[in-house]
């Protein structure tokens, strides 16, 4: 896990310090009171390697079929460089919220973008992480160009279309 100093700010972007944003929902000394909060904590979590959060604020439906080793590979393996929260929405009810979302990251050497909509529950008074969406309202994000040599099958396509390079111009 890494240490951020009390005066650094947050990772996700909230513009606050860690100790006074998501540094207190990750410890679990305060419970998130929006679905956007919870959002933010998971992505400091990601960022900061605090995988017992990640796993933690999922809903108990899906919390076993976590893969901890590659979510802990996944969050010391990226370089975490900002998330923007897009929209935010109530669900059906005062226990359900969408949080649509960009977090940026890079890893191997590569840019991506993640994009979701994301569904939060919140029972006994606490949210809780419970599905992901694929986010296919914003269209494709353009991701920097690099040369060809160095994209794998599997990264995103150099010409920004935001399909897969395989699927694309490879």
């Amino acid at each position: 896990m890494i240490n951020l100093m009390t005066t650094d700010l947050c990772p996700c972007g909230a513009n606050s310090t860690f100790e006074d944003c998501c540094q207190p929902i990750i410890e679990q000394r305060e419970v998130a009171s929006t679905p956007e909060a919870l959002m933010r904590s998971r992505y400091s979590a990601y960022a900061t390697g605090a995988i017992d959060w990640v796993i933690a604020s999922n809903h108990a439906d899906s919390r076993d079929e976590i893969d901890r080793e590659e979510v802990e590979r996944w969050s010391a393996d990226s370089v975490w460089q900002g998330l923007k929260i897009v929209e935010t929405a109530p669900g059906e009810s005062d226990d359900e919220g969408f949080v649509r979302f960009r977090a940026k990251y890079r890893l191997d050497g590569v840019n991506h973008v993640h994009r979701e909509r994301a569904r939060f529950v919140r029972e006994q008074g606490a949210w809780y992480f419970h599905t992901a969406f694929e986010d296919v309202d914003e269209g494709p994000v353009l991701v920097p160009v690099t040369a060809a040599s160095s994209v794998g099958r599997n990264d995103p396509c150099t010409c920004g279309s935001g399909k897969k390079y395989k699927r694309c111009c490879g």
